[in-house]
C-alpha cells in the first residue's frame, strides 16, 4: 500500500513539474521568437496560430525521461537488463528526435513553413531506423514476429519490417497533429493502451515509461487544448510516433522487453496506432490516385473532414479522441475473445463506415451551401 502511495505522490509531483517547466518555458520561447510559421497555401485560420511557440517536444521529452529513470530507481529497477532497455529505446528515441528538432529549428530560422526537405527527412529517417535495428539484432538476436498467432521468422525481412514500422507508425503520428490537443490526446490514449498491457503482463519497466509519457502529456496539453499556448512541433510528434512504434512492434515480436508471447500481439499492439494509422493509409491512398505528391500536405485528414462538416476544433478533438479510445479498448478486449482475423475485418468496416458517413455529412453540408447561396 505504501508503495502505491509513493507512486502517486511522484505522479502529482511529475504532474505539477511538467505544468512549471512548461509554464517557465513559454515566455522564453516567445521572447526568442521560436514560434510557429504558417503555410501559405494552408487554410486561413491558421493565420491566427502563426507565432505560437513550438519546440514543445523537447520538454516532453525531458520531463518523460526524468520522471521514467526517477520511477526506476525508486522501485529498484534498475539493473544491467534496464539499462540495455533504457538504451535500445534511446538511440531511435534521440535519433528520430534530433531529426524533428532540425526540422522545427530550421523552420523557425528560415521564418517559413519549409524545414527539412520531405524526402531528406525521409531517408534520415530510414537510416536511423536501419542503424537502430541492426544494433538491438546484434544485441538480441531476436526476429520473429507473432502474426495473428503464428510465429514468424523474418530472417532478412526482420530488417524491412522494423524500418517500415519505425518510420510509417512516426509519420503517421506526425501527419496526425493538425488541430490544438489532436496528437497529445491521441497519444496519450495510445500509451494509456501499453500502460495497461504492460501491468497486465507485469513488465514495470515499460509501465514506468508508459505512465512517465502520460504524464509529461497532460502536462503539455494543459497548454495545448484548443486555443494552444505551445505546440509540441516534429520533435514532439516524431518521438512519440517511434516511442509508439518501438513498443507496439516489440510487444508483437515478442521482445524480451515485453512478455510474455501472446497470440493476439499485434491485434492489441495494432490498437494503440489504428486511429493515425488508417488514416494516414487513406489519405495516401487519395493523393496517389489523384497524382498527387505524397508529401505535400493537403486538407484529406480526418480532422480536416469533421472541420468541414461545420465542427468546431474542439468537438472535432473531442471526437477523433473518442474514436482512438473505441478502437484502442474494443482490440484489447476483444482479442480475448474473438478470432484476430474478425477483429481486424470489423476495425476496417467500423473505419470505411465511418468515413462514409463523413462523406455523406459532408455532402449533404456543401449541397446546402449552394442552395443558400
Amino acid at each position: 500500500m505504501n508503495s502505491y502511495f509513493a507512486l502517486l505522490i511522484l505522479i502529482i509531483i511529475g504532474l505539477l513539474l511538467g505544468i512549471c517547466t512548461f509554464h517557465t518555458t513559454i515566455p522564453l520561447l516567445y521572447h526568442f521568437k521560436f514560434g510557429q510559421s504558417i503555410r501559405k497555401e494552408g487554410p486561413k485560420r491558421h493565420n491566427l496560430k502563426s507565432g505560437t511557440p513550438t519546440l514543445g517536444g523537447i520538454v516532453i521529452f525531458l520531463v518523460s525521461f526524468f520522471l521514467w529513470i526517477t520511477l526506476l530507481l525508486f522501485n529498484h529497477y534498475i539493473n544491467s537488463q534496464t539499462i540495455f532497455n533504457i538504451l535500445q529505446l534511446l538511440i531511435p528515441f534521440l535519433g528520430f528526435g534530433l531529426i524533428g528538432f532540425i526540422d522545427d529549428f530550421l523552420i523557425i530560422i528560415k521564418k517559413n513553413n519549409v524545414g527539412l526537405h520531405p524526402k531528406t527527412k525521409l531517408l534520415l529517417q530510414i537510416l536511423i531506423a536501419i542503424i537502430s535495428t541492426l544494433l538491438y539484432q546484434l544485441m538480441s538476436r531476436n526476429n520473429v514476429l507473432n502474426f495473428f498467432g503464428e510465429s514468424l521468422y523474418l530472417s532478412f525481412f526482420y530488417l524491412i519490417w522494423i524500418v517500415i514500422g519505425f518510420v510509417g507508425f512516426s509519420n503517421a503520428t506526425n501527419l496526425t497533429d493538425g488541430i490544438d490537443g489532436l496528437l497529445g490526446g491521441c497519444s496519450t490514449i495510445s500509451f494509456t493502451g501499453i500502460y495497461l498491457i504492460a501491468i497486465y503482463e507485469e513488465n514495470y519497466v515499460v509501465a514506468y515509461l508508459s505512465i512517465s509519457i502520460i504524464i509529461a502529456l497532460l502536462a503539455f496539453l494543459f497548454f495545448n487544448l484548443p486555443k494552444a499556448k505551445i505546440f509540441m512541433g516534429d520533435t514532439g510528434s516524431l518521438t512519440l510516433g517511434l516511442s509508439m512504434a518501438f513498443l507496439a512492434i516489440s510487444y508483437a515480436m515478442n521482445n524480451p522487453l515485453i512478455k510474455p508471447f501472446s497470440e493476439g500481439a499485434i491485434v492489441v499492439s495494432f490498437a494503440t496506432l489504428i486511429v493515425p494509422l488508417f488514416d494516414v493509409v487513406r489519405v495516401v491512398r487519395i493523393r496517389y490516385f489523384q497524382h498527387k505528391p505524397l508529401f505535400m500536405p493537403d486538407q484529406n485528414h480526418i480532422h480536416h473532414k469533421f472541420l468541414r462538416v461545420g465542427m468546431s476544433h474542439y468537438v472535432a478533438m473531442i471526437l477523433i479522441l473518442a474514436l482512438a479510445l473505441f478502437f484502442s479498448f474494443f482490440n484489447i478486449v476483444a482479442v480475448e475473445y474473438i478470432s484476430n482475423n474478425i477483429v481486424i475485418f470489423i476495425d476496417i468496416v467500423l473505419w470505411i463506415a465511418f468515413h462514409l458517413w463523413l462523406d455523406r455529412r459532408e455532402l449533404i453540408r456543401a449541397k446546402h451551401g449552394v442552395a443558400n447561396n
